[in-house]
């Protein structure tokens, strides 16, 4: 995508919420839950969760998953084969448990590293006695207590959103919500347009204004919470800029996730009648022409072809929103003008004005020049 790099999930301090984690709140089985995803997201691979039955451990010879990554590995070692035992418990991990597992996973011969993972404290004894039962037995023995499992969550903030969606800041869930879109096109359920919208003036990111349009005129409320009406302009424009440019990756990322493109039109033309009708008519048309203008680090510009089906896609976009449902008479819909006779109905303009969209096998498309969806926008 246009800028992928600026798609990934990278967080800073202050995207976080200060204090530690509450881990107690998962039960056993959503801990281990939360270890296999940080572990996927950190790298490893042929990951197996090997979930016993009810309880804080799986019947399972001593360790609750498996997997691999060879020489890049993130947590300490550089062999193959890893165990991990996931452990959850109130503050301390008992001695005895260290051992147990140790004891355990030493019966297995090819076994060459070993993780314990836990969100308690471990003694400096028990430390000890680990490191030196793994230099006796030739096992790579790497204890994960609380405080280095969540420096872990941190520098792997999709998990970490995933269980801790309140542990990141407005910043922090801005970024998240702008990585899913890119990577994923996720778009945010209600309480997330809840908290964005109580913080829209923060706002800067157009990726994340653009998520919010979609998602609110695709199956939010926007009745509620009018984006259309208490969004700057720079804000509308450059969120419409940014989804036109990028309308090709976020369809082949939709495509390749088998979501529908349903909230990509209803979003492009909620942004393009919020605009309008502000009377930003010029502004819009200038970003339907050349949105890659519109804002900076822009790509190269796109072929002759594609800037004329994206145009014209746009525009169909708005025509099927505002036309389909409404007659001329419809109440949802105004001018703005005093004359009762274009209240109610829709300005046309010539389709040459939008370069390169008409031809003889299109109809004229119309313009919500200065229309107002009453409680929409």
């Amino acid at each position: 995508m246009t800028g992928r790099d600026e798609g990934e999930l990278s967080l800073v301090d202050l995207d976080f919420v200060a204090g530690p984690l509450e881990f107690g709140r998962l039960s056993p089985e959503e801990f281990e839950h939360l270890v296999f995803h940080l572990l996927d997201e950190m790298g490893y691979q042929e990951l197996v969760w090997r979930k016993g039955g009810p309880g804080n451990s799986a019947n399972d010879g001593g360790r609750d998953l498996e997997g691999s990554l060879g020489t890049g590995d993130l947590l300490p070692g550089r062999r193959r084969g890893w165990w991990f035992e996931v452990k959850l418990r109130g503050k301390r991990l008992e001695t005895a448990s260290v051992q147990s597992t140790l004891h355990n996973a030493n019966a297995e011969r090819d076994l060459a590293s070993l993780a314990i993972i836990t969100n308690a404290t471990v003694s400096n004894d028990c430390l000890d006695w680990a490191r030196k039962f793994g230099e006796q037995h030739r096992l790579e023995v790497t204890i994960c207590q609380g405080h280095d499992l969540e420096r872990l969550l941190r520098a792997n903030p999709r998990t970490m959103l995933r269980f801790f969606r309140d542990a990141l800041s407005f910043t922090g869930q801005c970024k998240a919500v702008a990585a899913r879109l890119v990577h994923q096109f996720l778009l945010p359920g209600t309480e997330e347009l809840h908290l964005l919208y109580l913080g829209r003036s923060e706002i800067s990111d157009p990726r994340v204004v653009s998520a919010a349009c979609m998602a609110e005129s695709a199956h939010g409320d926007p009745a509620s919470r009018r984006w259309g009406v208490v969004l700057s302009d720079t804000q509308l424009s450059h969120a419409l800029a940014w989804v036109l440019r990028n309308l090709d990756e976020l369809a082949s990322v939709a495509n390749l996730r088998e979501h529908s493109h349903q909230p990509l039109a209803s979003g492009i033309a909620y942004l393009l009648a919020s605009l309008m009708s502000r009377g930003l008519v010029e502004s819009a048309k200038d970003i339907l022409r050349n949105p890659e203008g519109s804002l900076d680090g822009g790509p190269n510009p796109p072929t002759a072809s594609w800037r004329q089906y994206r145009t014209r896609f746009a525009v169909r976009c708005l025509l099927n929103e505002i036309v389909a449902p409404c007659s001329i008479m419809c109440p949802k819909l105004s001018t703005g003008s005093d004359d009762p006779e274009a209240n109610g109905h829709f300005f046309r303009f010539c389709p040459e004005e939008i370069q390169g969209v008409s031809d003889k096998a299109h109809p004229p498309f119309p313009q919500a020049c200065v229309q107002h969806r009453r409680g929409g926008q």
